[in-house]
């Protein structure tokens, strides 16, 4: 075995000097690719991650159905090369039933398959979670997540097995979310004064106590999940800041268990103050699942973490001008009479002046104080015009050039969503020797050797068939999906910062490795290059008519027309 691992890797090096070689290279282990390096593994998976099967033709009533808004459809099978035709033919005939819509009308669809053996496989073993462990220390980019390869292993085992999953976990914290809010609703009337005995003799308590039983059990489980993936990421779990929400959630429900059913501090602000803000932080942590779905994929919690990363400089300058501001008219008006309010000390400076972020300050209250008129009013204008003017307006621009940046990514960022989940859903059924057996009994189904494809041939669709296929993939341009399902992205190998972005067919030392879709992208910008010259050596030789008429008529002293 080891031999073997050694002979793939020597063929995958072979590259480097023999290009040739690595394109007539039939299959490879993911064992064997990660003995490379990362720029050579994302070469491989973006060059030869997709091997070309079939070309056929379906009818289009069974395609619209078929693919339900997707963008592809997979099968998982032990065999490499197979009737790809008859196979897909065969299941969806089986699935799916005609539904005439008017005429008879076909379209041409792609069979693909990933030639990467085991790619599928859970954990290590297979190629998703390797490709997130260098995601979570960014040495990746998001838009590793949507090549084609890396895509259709996704979308296989979220079909398969992954997206059950989800269901079942977001059903088990929909009842946590339910059970909470009814203890929130039951402990409005509660006697505090009780002790737990007392509590359980009334109809209230009981309902209290037996719905933050329901919380605990409801909890239990995502906290074991929890802890086993904090010992497979260890510090990059910590850091993640879905993970450190979940954290809080768990903290403060224990901290609300401990002191409602121990009774300790129940009359104190504290109890208060923690169930406040686990209502707000339970409802935050809904969106970690919602976003692997295309109609919720939106999640607010990733926005606002990620606007903060890019703001966090501006944020800080910010808070420092309002904090000097805030003390100079405390220093100001420490000794007036209520004229103007709120500048009584430090604290109470700096909650006004937060509250008029935007400029919005009243300056009659400043030239009709009694002390200091002229200054206070010239830095009321003075902070009108820093804060409100400049540094707000300027970190709405900001964060408006930040949520472009986030959502540029939005599809590979709901890939690497539900491959958090897949990996999530693999590592810890491992654990359980019931779930790891039944899902060993059906390797075949679960965890196949290879991962088949069916795409939508996007260059033969007409304009209609090809607006009915944007609608439903999330009205993203055909454009797009040829991109990417015929070539894929050609990826840098550094950082998250360095986002590996499609590179233009224009650059000659990358126009081969795309494939067919770079030339033919080389040929339209050639052809618009020749365009654009030939616009502009007309316009030139117009204004150079122009200019020899002025001339004419000046050297005979006559007027230009």
């Amino acid at each position: 075995m080891r031999d073997q691992e050694t002979l793939e890797v020597d063929l995958l090096r072979g590259h480097e000097s023999d290009p040739e070689r690595l394109e007539s290279l039939p299959t490879a282990t993911v064992a064997s690719l990660l003995h490379l390096r990362q720029s050579e593994v994302l070469q491989y998976i973006q060059s030869n991650g997709m091997h070309k099967l079939a070309e056929f033709d379906l009818e289009e009533d069974r395609v619209f159905s078929a693919f339900k808004g997707g963008p592809m459809l997979t099968f998982g099978s032990d065999e490499l090369d197979l009737d790809a035709e008859e196979e897909w033919r065969k299941r969806l005939n089986r699935k799916l039933e005609p539904n005439p819509t008017g005429w008879h009308s076909t379209i041409t669809v792609e069979a693909f398959v990933v030639p990467i053996r085991s790619a599928a496989d859970p954990e290590s073993k297979g190629l998703l979670h390797p490709l997130l462990r260098r995601l979570q220390a960014k040495r990746l980019s998001y838009s590793v997540f949507d090549l084609p390869a890396v895509k259709a292993i996704i979308t296989y085992k979220w079909t398969k097995y992954a997206r059950t999953r989800l269901m079942i976990q977001l059903g088990l914290f929909i009842c946590w979310l339910l059970c909470f809010y009814g203890f929130i609703v039951a402990f409005q009337g509660e006697d505090l004064s009780h002790s737990l005995m007392e509590l359980l003799h009334t109809a209230r308590g009981r309902v209290t106590v037996g719905l933050e039983i329901g919380i605990l059990l409801c909890m239990l489980p995502f906290l074991a999940i929890d802890m086993t993936m904090a010992s497979i990421y260890r510090l990059q779990w910590i850091c993640d800041p879905w993970h450190i929400l979940s954290t809080l959630t768990y903290i403060n429900q224990v901290a609300i268990s401990g002191m409602h059913l121990g009774r300790l501090s129940v009359k104190s602000e504290w109890l208060t103050i923690v169930l406040a803000v686990q209502c707000i932080i339970l409802l935050f942590r809904l969106q970690y699942w919602s976003r692997a779905f295309r109609a919720t994929r939106f999640a607010f919690a990733d926005v606002l973490w990620e606007v903060i990363c890019d703001t966090s400089w501006l944020l800080a300058f910010l808070f420092l001008v309002m904090g000097g501001y805030a003390a100079a008219f405390h220093i100001t008006f420490r000794t007036a009479d209520k004229e103007p309010e709120g500048y009584g000390n430090i604290w109470k400076s700096f909650l006004t002046i937060y509250e008029h972020v935007h400029g919005d300050i009243k300056l009659e209250e400043f030239y009709s104080a009694k002390s200091l008129p002229v200054f206070g009013t010239i830095l009321a204008v003075s902070y009108i015009f820093v804060d409100g003017f400049i540094l707000a307006n300027l970190m709405v621009g900001v964060i408006i050039s930040s949520l472009d940046r986030v959502m540029e990514h939005a599809d590979a960022k709901q890939m690497v969503a539900r491959a958090y989940l897949i990996d999530e859903v693999e590592n810890t059924a491992s654990l359980l020797s019931v779930a790891r057996s039944y899902m060993s009994a059906r390797r075949t189904e679960y965890h196949p050797r290879y991962v088949h494809v069916l795409s939508v041939h996007e260059e033969k669709l007409s304009q209609v068939e090809e607006d009915q296929l944007s609608r439903q993939l999330g009205k993203r341009s055909a454009k797009r999906l040829q991109t990417q399902h015929r070539g894929g992205v050609h990826l840098g190998s550094g950082s998250e910062g360095e986002e590996g972005t499609t590179r233009s067919a224009a650059n000659g030392d990358a126009g081969v490795a795309g494939g067919g879709m770079q030339v033919e992208a080389l040929l339209q910008v050639q052809a618009d290059l020749k365009r654009v010259l030939k616009q502009q050596e007309d316009l030139f030789q117009l204004m150079q008519a122009r200019s020899d008429e002025r001339d004419f008529h000046s050297l005979d002293g006559g007027s230009e027309p």
